[in-house]
């Protein structure tokens, strides 16, 4: 029951974060976001990522969507994302694909993930 209250709190932080945050129509809106495997989840947690990628990446409005397992701990997975806008990147929770994740996250999930949600601040080239 705490881990559910942690994962839906996450989710809502997370949904709150995009409402609240200030909207600038040209600048991309990038989500980083880190999760952990529960033992033994691994590869599932992988698959679902890799699916939720797939899917997101033929949204019209989704720029990036990058999947990453660290290469010495297989449990933690970094998100990479960049959006054309953050009210944007708000309209993906409202997808099949992410509502599933969420009936899947409190088994596939150690604990909360963490997010950030910002703009790019800095371009190297």
């Amino acid at each position: 029951m705490k881990k559910s209250f942690f994962l839906l709190a996450s989710l809502f932080t997370c949904l709150f974060a995009t409402c609240q945050a200030s909207e600038t129509p040209a600048q991309p809106y990038t989500v980083i976001v880190l999760l952990e495997a529960s033992a033994g989840q691994e590869e599932a947690l992988k698959q679902a990522l890799t699916y939720i990628a797939e899917e997101s990446r033929k949204e019209s409005s989704c720029i990036e969507y990058h999947v990453h397992q660290d290469a010495t701990s297989p449990a933690k997975f970094a998100l990479y994302e960049k959006w054309e806008s953050q009210a944007l990147h708000q309209e993906q929770f409202k997808k099949s694909y992410i509502l599933e994740f969420v009936t899947k996250a409190e088994t596939l999930l150690a604990g909360p993930y963490q997010g950030l949600f910002g703009e790019e601040i800095a371009l190297v080239q």
